[in-house]
């Protein structure tokens, strides 16, 4: 069983967009969000209060907030892609990834990853996304319509098999 699909700077944005979206990181998201406004107004009222000093820490403060909310974690994408990019010496690459009886085994470029069965703690899905998350809270990413032998339900199965323990 295999899961077979191109990586390129979409496809990381993509993902990154995807992860950024959920628990911890989209209530990091929201407090950014507010504390930047928060910022703004109190930067305003000092402003027109003639306290340009608080003015300025504030406005300031807002733009770190906006910083961190919005641009953080796109400059992540594209500094993990330039890596990626440095390290393969490609633009886009194959990424396989292959359910064996042993484990799963990744395969990019020069690069081969293991992982064991019992090391998936969660399977979420969104439209043709499947996330696999490892107990190290990393994400094993793969593409329902990208299996090449076979289905996402037949390796489902596999992996439920291997790991009744993972709750999806």
């Amino acid at each position: 069983m295999k899961n077979e699909y191109t990586v390129d700077y979409q496809t990381i944005k993509n993902w990154h967009k995807e992860l950024n979206v959920k628990g911890a990181r989209l209530v990091f998201f929201i407090i950014w969000c507010v504390m930047t406004l928060l910022c703004l107004a109190f930067g305003i009222v000092f402003a027109f209060n003639s306290a340009h000093i608080y003015a300025f820490f504030f406005f300031w403060t807002a733009i770190f907030c906006f910083y961190k909310g919005f641009i953080q974690p796109k400059s992540v994408s594209r500094f993990q892609y330039k890596r990626l990019v440095s390290l393969y010496g490609k633009e886009n690459w194959t990424r396989t990834v292959s359910f064996e009886d042993d484990g799963i085994i990744i395969e990019e470029e020069k690069n081969h990853s293991h992982y064991n069965y019992c090391d998936i703690v969660k399977i979420t899905t969104k439209n043709d996304l499947i996330f696999l998350k490892l107990k190290t809270n990393l994400f094993l990413i793969l593409y329902k319509s990208k299996f090449v032998d076979c289905t996402w339900e037949d390796c489902k199965q596999k992996i439920i098999e291997n790991n009744p323990n993972v709750k999806y």
